[in-house]
């Protein structure tokens, strides 16, 4: 008898299962649609190649273009650009990042998404600048400009690196940098824990990697897990 009714029972379980699994595809496949439907126009400015090829006499233009990264006088800047292990900064990333364009795309997505999550959010202005390999402001999110330090995505191998942890080491790959956005946007957004436990520190990160997952559904566990 219970034979009997478990066999009428099951094809019914089985087109339920069937049933949500095309009705959350749809939805998925929906909103996907919906978000690469969204009009975005990044702006991007390569100030790291600028700085590094204006020399003195292209200081003052640069100072016009970009003010709010010039609180210092010139003669800093004069001994930033004649400084040798600036230059070879500079040039070493010039030939990390010849071109931007992965970058670019990946960044597009991630703004593309959190306009749709967050539609009431301005999309900042981008920069890409270098840091001395300051690899705790790797990223800096203000409410209208995106600071990328370029000279902490060189490769967990580079030279620069040879003194960190390796566990800091490798987290300095292009691979991360647009998961860093991500992580700097979420700061913005969750709320930070009122204690200091262990718990509390958990239940944040948490939050902040189901963001990351709604925000970059397509990248990669290891991309987007990495919290420092």
């Amino acid at each position: 008898m219970y034979c009997k009714i478990l066999a009428k029972v099951k094809p019914i379980f089985i087109l339920l299962s069937v049933f949500f699994i095309l009705s959350s595809c749809n939805d998925s496949d929906k909103v996907a649609e919906e978000i690469a439907a969204i009009p975005m126009h990044l702006k991007i400015s390569r100030f790291d190649r600028e700085f590094a090829a204006s020399g003195e006499k292209g200081l003052p233009a640069l100072r016009k273009t970009y003010p709010y990264l010039f609180p210092a006088p010139d003669s800093v800047w004069i001994a930033k650009m004649e400084d040798s292990l600036q230059i070879e900064l500079f040039q070493e990333v010039g030939n990390a990042f010849r071109s931007f364009e992965d970058e670019e795309e990946g960044l597009v997505q991630l703004f593309k998404h959190i306009k749709y999550y967050f539609p009431e959010y301005k999309v900042p202005k981008v920069l890409t600048v270098t840091n001395d390999v300051d690899y705790n402001n790797r990223i800096i999110l203000t409410d209208s400009l995106l600071f990328i330090s370029l000279d902490n995505y060189l490769g967990s191998e580079h030279k620069y690196y040879g003194g960190f942890q390796r566990y800091i080491a490798q987290s300095l790959n292009r691979n991360f940098l647009v998961s860093d956005v991500a992580s700097a946007f979420a700061k913005q957004v969750v709320p930070r824990p009122r204690d200091r436990t262990y718990l509390a520190r958990m239940v944040y990160f948490g939050k902040e990697l189901y963001l990351k997952d709604e925000l970059m559904p397509e990248a990669t566990d290891g991309k987007k897990n990495r919290i420092l």
